[in-house]
């Protein structure tokens, strides 16, 4: 049975069995911190007294942002050391790391009593997990969530009654960094835990510049209410015809009144329908953002915590979202503010900017001369007994195989240019990025398996042409995933947009500016770059140049892709 974790929790604790003795001091005349970074000498780095009573640090600097470092506190000598392991540590951005020292005993309901070791946390980005018995030992079921000042927790629910070992794991669920157990020496021994019913939920706290950790009882303080504000864009699919919009004028009849319902479902709430989004000009008809819609929702919760959710809209998807971000799966919100407002969602993940909004037909072109050698090797194409296809996601990928591809995905000769093309149809809805391949004969042959072409429909119109491909195998590396700046035939994976350039002279009367362009995509200007607002100009969305007048004072250029 795995442990389940409750985010939601109280930083208010009573340790068990807590002493009110504090901070025993022990008497020594220098402690010192030796380590990798100095060579394991036991005796020349002295610690500091302070900052705080009772307490020795010593800040090591010149080491590499980023990597770990490991360090033991010694008296002079290597009779006595702390912790029992190695302590593993994180260098900041600086490449610093100061680690802290607590001499003698302290009973505070705390573990370790005794010579605690602790580091300042430089903001791990790798997180933190607890692995035991309690869920076999795999961290990232028990995931610690940060509090601020290197403080990790969470309310952990423990499956059986009894004892158990753990460690804590960083990252989650690796046995190859940080780990640690009674102390904070990495791969020292187990730290333990004892519950009393089947299952018990106990907040665990882990605090590293302090050297410590709790396995608590929490004293039972209510959680508070908060509100959160979902905004949900449903643009694309109103673009595509997949969604119809509220209505929202208010003459007619059935003002305000839903076409298609719009809910947020989540384990805060219920995966049901019930929590229900209202069309943002209806909650305030000066706001024109007639496709997003909106709701607030009680979450009654200690923060920071974090939430799994869904959009439900009845008719798209058999009424869940499937996120692009998620590879479909829940998403996963951070609550930090008892008021948060989130930033707006595209349903789906989905830019109209990204979608093909109208059937479009598609040219391929693929330069293969006679001779050209195949993947895998031996073997070569042979122009005359040979048959060409293009095979895609947008297809569904029809299996590979001698016969197997259908004859419309099939190319043709042109003339006798060795460029053979075909024109397939992309339905609307579809990704304007189109992942592709070639074959011979039918065969997954043009490249290693899964390095695709990969080229953007780069228009509103209904027809566009790739540029000629090349056969990617024959390219420098035998064809090795690569990206090219612009439009080249030996782009195995286009990039998305850039590369502005301004030509002409300073006295010409209008002045060329080209670019890589696509759906949403403006090109801007602005007179000054210390000030004033950058005009987007309409009409270069989806164009690739234009002609500036060289008049008036000077302008500044960019491009921006629009949300």
């Amino acid at each position: 049975m795995k442990s389940i974790i409750h985010h939601g929790f109280s930083r208010h604790w009573l340790g068990v069995g807590m002493s009110l003795l504090l901070g025993v001091s022990v008497s020594q005349a220098q402690w010192y911190l030796a380590g990798d970074f100095q060579g394991w000498v036991n005796n020349s780095t002295p610690m500091t007294a302070g900052p705080n009573a009772g307490e020795f640090s010593y800040t090591i600097t010149g080491g590499t942002a980023g990597a770990y470092g490991n360090a033991k506190v010694t008296d002079g000598t290597w009779n006595n050391t702390w912790p029992s392991q190695n302590l593993k540590f994180l260098y900041d951005t600086t490449g610093s790391a100061t680690i802290h020292f607590w001499p003698g005993t302290t009973i505070d309901g705390w573990t370790p009593i005794a010579n605690r070791v602790g580091y300042d946390d430089p903001n791990n980005d790798l997180g933190w997990g607890m692995a035991g018995d309690l869920n076999g030992y795999d961290g990232t079921q028990a995931l610690l969530l940060s509090i601020g000042n290197g403080v990790y927790s969470n309310n952990i629910v423990f499956p059986t009654a009894g004892s158990g070992g753990f460690k804590f794991q960083s990252p989650a669920g690796s046995w190859n960094n940080i780990y640690f157990g009674s102390d904070f020496g990495n791969n020292g021994n187990n730290g333990n835990y004892t519950t009393t019913t089947t299952p018990q939920t106990l907040p665990v706290v882990l605090d590293l510049p302090n050297g410590r950790y709790v396995i608590c009882t929490p004293v039972p303080v209510p959680p508070p209410t908060n509100y959160i504000t979902f905004q949900l864009d449903l643009s694309a699919e109103v673009a595509l015809g997949t969604f119809t919009n509220t209505d929202t004028n208010p003459s007619d009849p059935n003002f305000g009144l839903p076409v298609n319902s719009v809910a947020i479902a989540g384990d805060f709430i219920g995966w049901g329908t019930g929590a229900q989004l209202t069309n943002a000009t209806i909650l305030n008809p000066a706001d024109t953002r007639t496709n997003v819609y909106i709701g607030t929702f009680q979450f009654v919760a200690f923060l920071p915590n974090a939430i799994n959710v869904k959009f439900r809209v009845n008719n798209l998807d058999g009424g869940y979202e499937n996120p692009v971000s998620t590879g479909g799966n829940n998403r996963l919100i951070a609550i930090t503010n008892a008021n948060q407002v989130l930033s707006v969602i595209k349903y789906d993940d989905k830019s109209v900017y990204d979608l093909v909004l109208h059937d479009t037909w598609v040219t391929f072109s693929l330069y293969l001369p006679d001779q050209t050698a195949l993947d895998p090797s031996p073997g070569v194409f042979t122009k005359g007994s040979d048959i060409h296809y293009v095979n895609g996601a947008w297809l569904g990928w029809p299996a590979w195989g001698v016969g197997n591809l259908p004859s419309d995905q099939a190319l043709t000769e042109v003339g006798t240019s060795d460029v053979y093309t075909n024109s397939l149809l992309v339905p609307k809805g579809s990704s304007i990025y189109i992942t592709y391949k070639y074959s011979v004969d039918g065969v997954d042959n043009e490249n290693g398996s899964g390095i695709n072409h990969i080229r953007e429909i780069r228009t509103y119109a209904t027809n566009y042409a790739f540029p000629q491909d090349v056969w990617s195998w024959s390219l420098p590396g035998n064809g090795a995933l690569s990206t090219t700046p612009g439009l080249t035939s030996t782009n195995i994976v286009e990039p998305d947009f850039g590369y502005l350039v301004i030509t002409g002279t300073p006295h010409v009367p209008v002045l060329p500016i080209t670019w890589l362009g696509r759906p949403g995509v403006v090109l801007q200007n602005v007179s000054s770059l210390n000030g004033g607002s950058w005009n987007s100009n309409a009409g270069t969305d989806g164009t690739q140049s234009t002609n500036w007048p060289n008049t008036g004072s000077s302008q500044f250029f960019r491009l921006m892709k629009k949300q």
